[in-house]
């Protein structure tokens, strides 16, 4: 008998395979999506002109980072950290990802300064003074601890990708129907 063979094959990778890019959005159509964004938050007020701020800042925060769903909704405040290097100032998020490992995840200076900016319309506050544990993402109502759950992020990107594919249908009906 070879003791080997009761053993877990494993994982072989298919190095041949290409990576899979249709869930992707190429230089042109990332632009069409950022500019929505922003005429959405432009021209809207009130309680609307708070959503399409927050789903703005959600949609360039999961684009900008790369971040699942659920790190995105269990990021706080106290996961921010800035660095000095080689005399330039760089924003970093801890995030706690898949296997419970902390990583640090580099958030880009127009990244950051549209979440300071997006932070502070929000909720009256600068994003780096508030308590640690308050959510990067915060919420329109209720407590300023009260995180968003993944699901909640979910449908709020789902809708935006909706309302823009609705909005760009006339006009570019291939990049709306991507």
């Amino acid at each position: 008998h070879n003791p080997l063979t009761a053993l877990s094959k494993l994982k072989n990778p298919d190095v041949l395979k290409p990576i899979d890019t249709n869930r992707s959005f190429n230089e042109d159509q990332w632009q069409l999506i950022q500019a929505f964004l922003d005429t959405q938050a432009a021209n809207a007020d009130g309680g609307e002109k708070l959503k399409w701020l927050r789903t703005r800042m959600i949609i360039q925060l999961a684009y900008g980072t790369g971040l699942r769903l659920h790190e995105l909704a269990n990021a706080k405040l106290g996961d921010l950290e800035t660095r000095q290097r080689q005399g330039q100032t760089q924003h970093w998020l801890m995030v706690l990802g898949k296997g419970q490992k902390w990583r640090d995840v580099p958030i880009p200076l127009p990244l950051y300064r549209l979440m300071a900016e997006t932070y502070q319309q929000l909720t009256g506050r600068q994003l780096n003074r508030p308590a640690p544990d308050n959510p990067i993402i915060p919420p329109l109502r209720g407590s300023a601890s009260n995180a968003l759950r993944p699901l909640a992020i979910h449908k709020i990107i789902k809708e935006a990708f909706t309302i823009a594919a609705d909005t760009l249908s006339i006009a570019n009906p291939e990049a709306a129907e991507k």
